[in-house]
């Protein structure tokens, strides 16, 4: 009830875009984190979605998060973690592609081909000329001596994500990985909020 009036919104946003009749689609990272309430409305309009999954070094994230926010870089890998298992668990049926942001700068053609095909698009070789004026090396800042996440957990994950589309083993244990994950937030939730406050000790 809290978000009915976000949710209309929403769903206006989507019937106006589908007017058009074009293919449509747009980039925000909190719907890793608003997946459940997207699926909802996907369902209401009955829309079969298809979700690109933007994959960035996690060390680099905590290099960026630390230099933009001052986050330390163990809390920025964590923080990574936390979206990236988000969005993997809630997923759901919806066909997804995995698109490595390190990739568009090593070899851009080959991301732009991945995405082209997952999306149904016929090729364009417009697009594909365009790819030297959009791509620029000099955007990206990633540091070249940071090459992986500290954190045996985050590393973990993120190996996985990057193998698990052409490697069924990986997406087992991939998927093992998020059922222990999720088990232990059910367990710690308890511990994350607050009791009522009748109920808290008095000193």
């Amino acid at each position: 009830p809290r978000v009915a009036e976000i949710r209309r919104e929403i769903v206006g946003f989507i019937e106006q875009k589908r007017r058009g009749g074009a293919p449509f689609g747009f980039k925000d990272p909190r719907t890793a984190r608003l997946l459940p309430l997207w699926h909802q409305i996907f369902a209401e309009l009955g829309l079969a979605p298809k979700i690109v999954l933007c994959l960035r070094n996690p060390a680099q994230v905590a290099r960026s998060l630390q230099e933009r926010d001052g986050l330390p870089p163990d809390t920025g890998e964590y923080r990574w973690f936390t979206y990236m298992a988000e969005a993997l668990q809630n997923l759901g049926n919806c066909q997804s592609c995995t698109l490595e942001y390190e990739a568009w700068f090593d070899g851009a053609s080959d991301n732009l081909g991945k995405l082209t095909r997952f999306l149904g698009l016929p090729p364009n070789p417009a697009a594909a000329s365009a790819l030297a004026d959009i791509v620029d090396p000099q955007l990206c800042h990633d540091d070249p001596a940071v090459r992986e996440p500290s954190q045996p957990l985050v590393r973990a994950l993120y190996d996985l994500v990057r193998r698990s589309e052409a490697d069924g083993t990986a997406r087992a244990e991939l998927q093992a990985l998020l059922d222990r994950w999720a088990a232990f937030r059910q367990l710690q939730r308890p511990i994350l909020v607050p009791e009522p406050q009748q109920h808290r000790w008095r000193n």
